[in-house]
């Protein structure tokens, strides 16, 4: 089999556009992009209820307003793109092999689910130790995904698990994500000397997507922020490694299927498990 030539990160030599674009545009691109999850976020942890997750406990009301946040989110994109004149190539939409980005991206899922447990793991202990043995600390590093979605729905409605398999965790999610870090990482290519191509520019666009990528899940605590900040720096290293948006889509995509996997596993068959560390599934 022919091993693939992965192209080397753009440079801002070679810019992804036709003709100038003056860096005002690209500025306000960026602003834009950064602005979308931080704002929801604030206004997500602002309304957070006691009573019900964020996420409607129907199929019909869930797709309603799963549309409207994409519709929200498409709106911002396309004035970014207005401003930046970004093309294609920018953001990464190239598909790179047959099969392999569907492969590699399950693999990659697999490797962020056990990095981010070790992470998570090695955080809560440490808060356990610097708490003095009290575990109220590492309880609240524990991402809070009751404020998301009702795990006790995914096992009452096989329709509603089924909607949360595929259009949440690959096109609303998984997708709709990966496109805005894909926004990002051109927005910085474009205004960063040397582009992507340096090595320090590369970390410093990952690291300030993911930070904004993290506050976008306030409402799920700061564990919450933190466990999707770390997904985050995950999700854009394979992005820039590959070149291609495909697998950070795919991979996304697997992980949050897992986790409602593991959500309605835990339900059905271990719903001590999920009433202990649940306070609204009591």
């Amino acid at each position: 089999m022919q091993q693939e030539t992965v192209p080397p990160p753009l440079s801002a030599s070679e810019p992804p556009v036709n003709g100038a674009v003056g860096r005002w545009r690209w500025t306000l691109h960026l602003l834009l992009l950064t602005a979308y999850p931080v704002v929801l976020g604030i206004l997500g942890a602002t309304n957070r209820s006691d009573s019900a997750p964020m996420l409607p406990t129907k199929v019909k009301p869930l797709l309603y307003a799963l549309s409207l946040d994409f519709v929200v989110f498409a709106a911002v994109f396309v004035l970014a793109l207005f401003a930046s004149r970004a093309r294609a190539e920018a953001l990464f939409l190239k598909w790179r092999g047959r099969l392999q980005p569907i492969s590699r991206g399950f693999v990659y899922a697999l490797g962020l689910r056990f990095a981010l447990f070790i992470v998570m793991f090695a955080l809560a202990a440490a808060a356990y130790v610097a708490s003095g043995g009290h575990g109220g600390l590492a309880e609240q590093l524990r991402p809070e995904t009751e404020q998301v979605v009702d795990a006790q729905a995914l096992v009452r409605s096989p329709g509603y698990l089924m909607v949360n398999l595929t259009l949440v965790s690959f096109l609303f999610a998984g997708f709709r994500e990966e496109l805005w870090r894909a926004g990002m990482l051109a927005g910085f290519n474009a205004l960063l000397p040397g582009g992507l191509s340096r090595y320090v520019n590369r970390w410093l666009a990952v690291g300030f997507s993911a930070i904004a990528f993290g506050l976008g899940h306030m409402p799920q605590g700061w564990g919450g922020v933190l466990m999707t900040g770390a997904l985050g720096v995950g999700l854009g290293l394979i992005m820039l490694h590959h070149q291609s948006i495909w697998e950070a889509v795919i991979a996304h995509g697997f992980f949050n299927a897992t986790t409602f996997l593991m959500l309605y596993g835990m339900v059905k068959f271990h719903p001590e498990w999920i009433q202990s560390a649940c306070p609204l599934c009591r």
